[in-house]
C-alpha cells in the first residue's frame, strides 16, 4: 500500500483512479486500526487495574453481584468503543462514500446494542458464575453444553427478532429475480421459507447477500445495495456461491468447529482458574477472557485457512452450476463498490483474512471454467 505499483492482474478490473481510491481507503483503515489497537491496549491495562476497586466499591454485596459485575464490564467496554466507532463511521467511512448513518441512527444502534448485550451478559453470566462456583469436577463440560445451547438459540432468535430491530426486511417483490432465485434454490436442493431484501443502504454503501436459519426455516437475504449494484445474473452468481456453502455443509462444520474451540477454552479456564482463586468469580472470568486470546489464536489461524478453502469450494460450486461468468463479473463489480485492499501480502493475507483476495478468486474461477 505504501507506494506499491498496481499489480498487473488488478489492471483488468481496476482503473488507475479506482486503484488509487481503494488504496487510500485501505491506508486509512490500516492507520486507524493501528492507532485504535494502541488505545485499546492502554484502556485494557487501566481497566484491569481498576476492576477490583470497582467491584469492591460499587458492586460487592449487591444482589447478583457477580452477574452485575459482568454486565457492568460489558457496558463499560461498549461505551469505551463509542469514540472509535464514531470516528470510523463518520470520518473514515463517510470520507470514502460508505457511511449513510445519521447521528440519530448511530445513537439508537449504540443504545440498543448496549441494552441487549448487557441483558444477555447478565443472563449468561449468572449461569456461568454458577458453574464456576459449583463443586462439580467437570463443571466446564456442563458450562460448555449451556453455551452451545445459547448459541443455537441465538441462531434462531437473532435473524427473527433482533435483526429487525436494526433494519427493515421486506419480501423480494414478484418478478424475474424472485423467480430465478427460487429456481436456483430448487436446483441446488436448498429449501427456503422466505426471500427478503434488507435496507442496508440506510446505514452503509457496502453490499452483501447471505442465508440464515436452520432446517426448513432458512431465509435468503439480499442487501438492497447488491440488487442495485449488480445485474440479475450477477446477483444469482453471488447467491450461487452462498448456496455452495450450504451444499458443502460449511455452516454446520464451522458451528462444530466453534463449539470445539469453546470447549478447549473452557477446559483451559478450568486449569487456569487456580491462578485467580482468591478473586470473585466474575473477576476470574474477566481476567481469563483476556488470557483466552492466546488459547483462541491457533483456532483463529486454522479457521482462516479452513474458511479460505471453503470459499474456493463455494466458487467451484457456482462454476459447476454454470454461474462462473456471472460470479466473476459480480465479484469485480462488488470490488469496485466496496474498495477492498488492492495489494495483499501473501503472509499477512493468510494470517488475517478469512477470504481469499479477489485476484486469487478470479484466477480460480477462470481455471475452473477452462477445464
Amino acid at each position: 500500500l505504501l507506494g506499491c505499483p498496481q499489480p498487473r492482474i488488478s489492471k483488468e478490473y481496476l482503473s488507475p483512479d479506482a486503484y488509487a481510491k481503494a488504496t487510500a481507503y485501505s491506508k486509512a483503515k490500516c492507520l486507524f486500526s493501528m492507532c485504535l489497537s494502541l488505545l485499546v491496549l492502554l484502556k485494557d491495562m487501566g481497566l484491569l487495574a481498576l476492576l477490583p476497586w470497582i467491584y469492591r466499591r460499587y458492586i460487592e454485596g449487591l444482589y447478583k453481584s457477580e452477574s452485575l459485575m459482568l454486565a457492568a464490564y460489558y457496558l463499560i467496554e461498549t461505551l469505551a468503543d463509542v469514540p472509535g466507532s464514531l470516528y470510523y463511521d463518520f470520518i473514515i467511512e463517510r470520507a470514502h462514500g460508505f457511511n449513510n448513518k445519521t447521528l440519530q441512527t448511530f445513537v439508537k444502534d449504540t443504545v440498543l446494542s448496549a441494552v441487549l448485550g448487557t441483558a444477555l451478559t447478565f443472563i449468561v453470566g449468572s449461569v456461568s458464575v454458577m458453574f464456576i462456583k459449583s463443586s462439580l469436577q467437570y463443571f466446564y463440560v456442563y458450562w460448555w453444553l449451556f453455551l452451545c445451547f445459547v448459541q443455537l438459540c441465538l441462531v434462531i432468535i437473532v435473524p427473527n427478532y433482533i435483526s429487525p430491530l436494526y433494519n427493515t426486511f421486506t419480501p423480494l417483490p414478484d418478478g424475474p429475480l424472485k423467480t430465478s432465485v427460487e429456481e436456483l434454490a430448487k436446483r441446488a436442493g436448498f429449501c427456503i421459507s422466505k426471500i427478503l431484501v434488507m435496507d442496508g443502504s440506510r446505514r452503509s454503501g457496502h453490499s452483501n447477500a447471505y442465508f440464515t436459519g436452520l432446517g426448513k426455516m432458512k431465509k435468503i437475504v439480499f442487501y438492497d445495495t447488491i440488487i442495485n449494484q449488480l445485474s440479475m445474473d450477477e446477483v444469482l452468481g453471488v447467491l450461487c456461491h452462498e448456496l455452495g456453502h450450504w451444499s458443502h455443509g460449511h455452516t454446520y462444520f464451522l458451528m462444530l468447529f466453534g463449539f470445539s474451540a469453546i470447549f478447549l477454552a473452557l477446559y483451559a479456564f478450568s486449569k487456569l482458574i487456580v491462578l485467580y482463586g482468591d478473586a470473585a468469580a466474575s473477576l476470574q472470568l474477566i481476567y481469563l477472557l483476556y488470557l483466552s486470546g492466546g488459547v483462541f489464536l491457533p483456532f483463529t489461524l486454522l479457521k482462516n485457512l479452513l474458511v479460505r478453502a471453503m470459499e474456493r469450494q463455494a466458487d467451484r460450486f457456482a462454476v459447476r452450476m454454470q454461474y462462473g461468468p456471472a460470479l466473476r463479473s459480480g465479484l469485480i463489480k462488488l470490488s469496485l463498490e466496496n474498495k477492498p485492499a488492492p495489494v495483499n501480502d501473501p503472509v499477512y493475507s493468510t494470517l488475517h483474512y478469512s477470504h481469499p483476495p479477489l485476484d486469487e478468486r478470479l484466477a480460480l474461477i477462470d481455471e475452473e471454467m477452462n477445464k
